[in-house]
C-alpha cells in the first residue's frame, strides 16, 4: 500500500492545480454521484495554491 501512496503522490506532484481539481471532481462524482459545486472547487483550488481560507474568501 505504501508503494501506491508514493506513486499517487508523485502523480499529483506532476499535475497542475487545474488537473488536480478536475481529478478530485471526478473522484467525488464516482463515489457520490454529484460533482463538486463552484464553491467547493474554489476552496480546493485556493488550498492547493497554499492560500488560507480568509484569502480564498476575498
Amino acid at each position: 500500500m505504501l508503494g501506491k501512496v508514493g506513486t499517487i503522490a508523485n502523480l499529483l506532484k506532476s499535475m497542475n492545480v487545474e488537473e488536480v481539481v478536475k481529478l478530485a471532481d471526478h473522484l467525488v462524482f464516482s463515489k457520490t454521484g454529484q460533482y463538486l459545486d463552484d464553491l467547493q472547487k474554489t476552496i480546493l483550488y485556493g488550498t492547493l495554491q497554499g492560500k488560507k481560507y480568509t484569502q480564498i474568501a476575498e
